[in-house]
């Protein structure tokens, strides 16, 4: 048993040894995440915000996430634009992964949504989906993964952004934002007015010509 424990305690070791500063870094941010989420801690949004900072660092440090897939990066790459202060991704680079998850997370925050246990809760009301997940779909356009909501849960997510109004250029994810645009421009259709049913009057046919009855002549 004692040699079994040191061979455990060795190979750790040489795991922790090959493991880089950046891997050790992403997994000790994932671990926080999911306790201040389980806890239900005041700094939950930010514990989150700063994991997937985190993980778009270690996927660009390993040549994950490098083609870009949208005309929105192509822009930003291209013409990078300075970082600004402000309510709205504050000390983010816009455009990035931690820019919208800023806005995101601020904009929930101020609505009432926040992480739980159970998922996700807005009001009184309790959602079954993972925050965590939530928040990588909407932040991240998958080029070599599967997104992490399914279509019923996604469009469930798009209703309670639709209710807290929150702006479509928040969202990063090309094919989200696409969806939820086409969600916001049906809302905003006006109704079409019932059709009033108008009865057409029956045509009454000529009066029939009384014949002349042959008794009755001269």
């Amino acid at each position: 048993m004692d040699m079994l424990t040191k061979n455990n305690a060795r190979d750790e070791v040489l795991n922790n040894a090959k493991r880089s500063s950046e891997e050790a870094g992403l997994i000790e941010s994932r671990q926080e995440a999911k306790k201040s989420v389980k806890n239900n801690s005041s700094t939950a949004g930010n514990d989150i915000i700063n994991f997937l900072r985190k993980t778009d660092s270690y996927r660009k440090s390993v040549g994950v996430d490098q083609v870009v897939d949208d005309d929105e990066d192509v822009a930003v790459a291209n013409n990078p634009a300075p970082v600004t202060a402000g309510a709205s991704g504050a000390g983010h680079k816009p455009g990035t992964v931690a820019a919208s998850a800023a806005k995101i997370e601020e904009h929930l925050r101020k609505h009432n949504v926040k992480p739980v246990p159970q998922g996700i809760k807005y009001g009184d009301n309790d959602l079954n989906i993972s925050y965590q997940d939530m928040m990588e779909d909407l932040t991240r356009n998958y080029t070599q993964t599967q997104p992490n909501l399914n279509d019923n849960n996604r469009r469930r997510v798009l209703i309670l952004l639709k209710r807290t109004n929150m702006p479509i250029s928040y969202i990063r994810n090309r094919a989200i934002k696409e969806q939820y645009k086409q969600m916001l421009n049906q809302s905003k259709q006006p109704s079409k007015p019932p059709t009033t049913f108008i009865p057409t009057p029956k045509t009454t046919g000529s009066a029939k010509t009384r014949r002349k009855r042959g008794y009755l002549s001269d």
